[in-house]
């Protein structure tokens, strides 16, 4: 009997996607790929002010004492360096890049790898994701080279991406695009 309760538990959950793993069809390493993480609860009060390359940074030298730190806390992020919006399903993700390549000699871009060359031409991907929320689609939809903004959201975590900067992302979910005057 103990047998036959566990296969239909196991035949139960056939065909069925885990709720924290991004799908077979989006494309690794892209802003497409944001995780499909159960969405965070929102939390009330004044947020954390944190600058997107110290929140990605904090996660690449401790995962746990950066989630421990700013998870389940609403954060307002600063923008680092260059920003990339892309429309994803009806809606938008937008990338914060923490890096920018610095002025290279002719030498030192003939010796970079093929990764390296297309983020030096390309531009290096964005390392913090955040989806904003569908009252924030325009506002993203308005963010250019040099609009100012914030974005408050809720930390959603660390993702492996081996084709972002040191193989990771961080992600927030349910965000605000606070566009500044």
């Amino acid at each position: 009997m103990r047998a036959c309760a566990v296969f239909l538990i196991l035949l139960a959950g056939c065909g069925q996607q885990a709720a924290n793993q991004p799908s077979a069809s989006a494309p690794r390493g892209t802003l497409a790929a944001v995780a499909t993480k159960p969405k965070p609860a929102r939390p009330t009060g004044k947020p954390v002010r944190v600058d997107a390359y110290a929140l990605w940074e904090a996660f690449g030298e401790n995962e746990a004492a950066a989630e421990a730190k700013y998870g389940g806390r609403l954060l307002e992020i600063t923008p680092a360096n260059a920003t990339k919006v892309m429309k994803q399903g009806g809606g938008y993700v937008v990338g914060l890049v923490v890096t920018e390549y610095p002025g290279l000699t002719p030498a030192q871009v003939a010796g970079l790898s093929e990764r390296e060359r297309r983020w030096y031409d390309e531009g290096i991907p964005p390392s913090v994701l955040c989806k904003p929320n569908p009252s924030s689609h325009a506002a993203a939809a308005k963010i250019g080279d040099k609009t100012a903004f914030v974005i408050r959201g809720v930390l959603s975590g660390k993702r492996k991406d081996t084709e972002s900067y040191k193989g990771y992302v961080v992600e927030l979910a349910d965000c605000e695009v606070i566009l500044e005057k």
